[in-house]
């Protein structure tokens, strides 16, 4: 209910008409805050045992990551959310609504010490074919020819695409004839 929605109730019901800022006061004394639904990113728990391992692997090695190339995709959904919800302070967060089948677009793209790669924006879905040619071969590949003539190493996910064999021979044969 809107604030003005709220006024009218009070005026309607108990003959009273209190100004937003006293509705907004008296709302924050008895605890309720104003939020937007959350989102979160799930991790599992041996994830994340998995990772920091991995980190303190790194950190103990002096890893300074000069000559390697991160690269990841992420897609982003392209609806909008207006909901305000009010909850009482320590209440957990209303969560929100999501469309079945929401319109996305994918975002690739890559860093390193020695800068980042062109991105890379496309809809659709990633298959393999895809993955190989006009993510590796005409994206990354002009950026490590140009960055890194002394050799580099290239970091990404466990996605089934790169860990694909045809992903695999590609990837390897293209990096093959690039140097």
């Amino acid at each position: 209910m809107l604030l003005s929605g709220l006024q009218q109730q009070l005026w309607r019901d108990f003959g009273i008409r209190p100004s937003i800022s006293i509705i907004k006061s008296v709302r924050w004394k008895l605890g309720w805050r104003k939020t937007g639904p959350k989102d979160c990113q799930c991790v599992r728990e041996p994830n994340r045992v998995a990772r920091l391992a991995f980190a303190e692997r790194c950190f103990e090695a002096g890893e300074a990551f000069d000559d390697v190339v991160f690269t990841d995709e992420s897609s982003i959904r392209l609806e909008r959310h207006n909901k305000v919800c009010f909850r009482k302070k320590g209440m957990p967060a209303k969560l929100k609504p999501t469309v079945k089948h929401p319109y996305k677009v994918h975002i690739w793209g890559g860093i390193s010490k020695r800068g980042a790669t062109s991105i890379l924006i496309f809809t659709g879905i990633m298959k393999k074919e895809f993955y190989v040619e006009a993510i590796l071969r005409d994206t990354l590949l002009p950026f490590v020819s140009e960055r890194f003539p002394d050799g580099y190493r290239f970091q990404q996910d466990n996605d089934p695409k790169h860990k694909s064999k045809t992903g695999k021979f590609n990837c390897f044969a293209l990096l093959r004839e690039s140097l």
